[in-house]
Order: C-alpha cells, then structure tokens, then sequence
C-alpha cells in the first residue's frame, strides 16, 4: 500500500529504509510494515523530488517540513498539503482481511478464504502480494497445520486455490518476445509451487520476460533453452542433493554438457546450499526480497 500510493517501488522504499532511515514504519503481528500518513507524504515528497533531480542521498535525512520547503524552491509555487488518510483506513481494512483468511484457514471455509483472496488481490500490487503477503499466507498455513487446526490434504487444496487464483496477475505482463527472457525452472521434481509463484509475480512485477517450465532434466532443460534461444536461468533448489544419485553441481554439470552457450544461471535456495556449491559464477539468491533487488539492478 506505501508503494502504491507513494508511486515508490517496494523494493526502493525497503532499500532507502535500510540505507537512510528516511521513514521508521512500525511492524503489524503478521510482519507487515505499518506506514503512518506522515511517512507516506514523506515518502511521497522523495518521489517527486527525486524524479525531479535532487539526489537522495541530499535529502533522505530531512525531515517532513523540510522537504516541504525543498520542494517549494524547486517548483516555485506553495506546497498543497495532501490527504492521506485513506492509508489509515486501507491498513485497517487490510488487517481485518488477514485476521478474516486466518480464521477462514482454520474452519476451511473456502468461500471465505476465496473472498478474503479477491480482497488482496484488489488492495495490494503484484510486488507487496509477492514479497510479504503470499510469504505470511503460507507460513500461516504451515502455523495451523502444526497445530493440527488444518490437514495435509486440506494444505494441498489451499496451496491449490492460492496458485489458481493469483496465476491471474501473471497474464498482466505483455510477453510479445522472449527475448533477454529468464526460464524459470526447478532442479528437482519435488519443487516448491509456492516459491515458484512469488518468482513468477516478482518477474511480472518487475515486468522481466519469463517462462516456467516447472522440472525438467537437465538435457530437457537445455534443448528448451537452445530452442528458445534463451540463454538466463532462474533455478529453484530446496536441498543442495537433489536426488540419491544427483547433486546440485552435478545437474548443472550435465546441463553445461548440452548446451552450447554458457548461461546465465540464478539459483534460489538456502544459503546452505550456496556453502557446498563449487561454482563461483551463479548468482544466489536466498529470499523474494533478494530476488526482487536482482531483478531490480537487471
């Protein structure tokens, strides 16, 4: 919500928090940062005054009049003061929208899970769903299935329902070529759908050409990528031993021996996994918010 009505991406306004403490937002129970209406208008202001060629890194440590006053002597007319208490009320609405999908999860109410869904979907961009909302849903899930509220075989129907219903936001990016495209693929047929979709939205969201081809073999994988004349791989893995016969570095081994060209290679996985690698020269990348800053830098 900060990012939508600051018109700043999620992944500037974490990196400025980070770098300048331009804004100290509170945190939520669920994790989510919590943006005040003065942080918002400062946020704003930044925007503006940076698209208008003042260097961050001169006015980040300003405060909220200040800024003000900066921006009077670049536009040469008076700040109009703007009204955003409408983030209040989003906030509100959204954390009631959580506290709804909890309690829906728990009873496997799935027309109210569904409901709740739609309500997201509406409220937040395809980013802020990828990078904190889809990540708190699941482990919500995973939360309540430990507690026994909910059954493995009910987790599959809502992991089902989840990809279903956000695979939508994935046609709103104009594909027409693949060119400089990523495929986007899992080392091992026991994949991760749930971090394969925040990839997928994280790459629309960027507005980066994809495909997903899910697993393949590495000699399937490098005659789609030969045909295709796609030449960046964004690879998921969940363990460095992919199989009781094949590791990591011996999948990649194989793909190498097929291809005629030396890809671009982007892994997503635990840092573990980085730690028993013997390559130097794939990217790793270990959360959506890493993969979001990667795509960002492209």
């Amino acid at each position: 919500m900060a990012s939508q009505l600051s018109g700043l991406r999620s992944a500037t306004i974490r990196a400025w928090e980070k770098r300048y403490q331009v804004v100290t937002p509170e945190r939520a129970e669920n994790k989510h940062r919590l943006y005040s209406e003065l942080d918002i208008e400062k946020l704003t202001l930044l925007a503006e005054l940076t698209e208008l060629g003042q260097n961050i890194g001169k006015i980040a440590k300003l405060d909220l009049e200040e800024l003000k006053r900066v921006y009077e002597t670049v536009m040469k007319k008076p700040y109009e003061q703007r009204d955003f208490s409408g983030a209040s009320r989003d906030k509100l609405n959204f954390d009631k929208t959580l506290t709804n999908l909890s309690l829906a999860i728990s009873n496997f109410k799935l027309d109210i899970i569904f409901h709740e869904l739609i309500k997201i979907k509406n409220i937040l961009t395809i980013e802020e769903i990828a990078l904190s909302t889809l990540p708190f849903i699941f482990e919500m899930i995973d939360k309540k299935l430990n507690k026994g509220d909910i059954t493995r075989g009910e987790v599959k129907i809502l992991e089902h329902l989840i990809q279903q219903h956000f695979a939508s936001l994935l046609l709103q990016t104009d594909q027409k070529s693949l060119e400089n495209a990523f495929i986007i693929a899992s080392s091992c047929p026991t994949y991760s759908q749930r971090s394969l979709l925040i990839a997928e939205l994280l790459f629309t969201a960027q507005k980066r050409p994809h495909l997903t081809v899910e697993y393949l073999s590495p000699k399937e994988l490098a005659l789609t990528m030969t045909n295709l004349k796609i030449t960046s791989l964004f690879l998921y893995a969940n363990e460095y031993q992919l199989t009781i016969d094949q590791n990591l570095d011996q999948y990649l081994d194989e793909l190498a021996r097929f291809l005629t060209f030396s890809p671009q290679i982007v892994i997503n996985g635990p840092t573990a996994i980085q730690e028993k690698m013997n390559r130097k020269r794939c990217h790793f990348v270990t959360t959506p918010s890493e993969l979001d800053l990667f795509l960002e830098k492209k």
